[in-house]
């Protein structure tokens, strides 16, 4: 299984779109609540979660043969202090 972080975000939504494409076996992780898409098949899993919980990190690993990392955390609400 394939572990991509980042799933609702422009690159980690097209990862996980060509994986299923292909039919492997992903599970992908977000922030953001998932968004339901039948056309990613019975191949994805979907996951709500918080990477900066060590704990969901690590339950989100398991079983993932491989992590593609593409989660960033955004201010979208504000500009950051520089």
């Amino acid at each position: 299984m394939i572990l991509v972080t980042g799933a609702r975000g422009l690159l980690g939504r097209e990862l996980v779109r060509q994986a299923t494409e292909r039919r492997w076996a992903v599970r992908g992780v977000d922030l953001r609540e998932p968004d339901p898409d039948p056309e990613l098949g019975d191949t994805c899993e979907q996951v709500q979660a918080d990477l900066l919980d060590s704990s969901t990190c690590s339950r989100m690993c398991e079983g993932a043969e491989r992590v593609v990392h593409t989660a960033a955390l955004q201010h979208h609400d504000h500009p950051p202090k520089l």
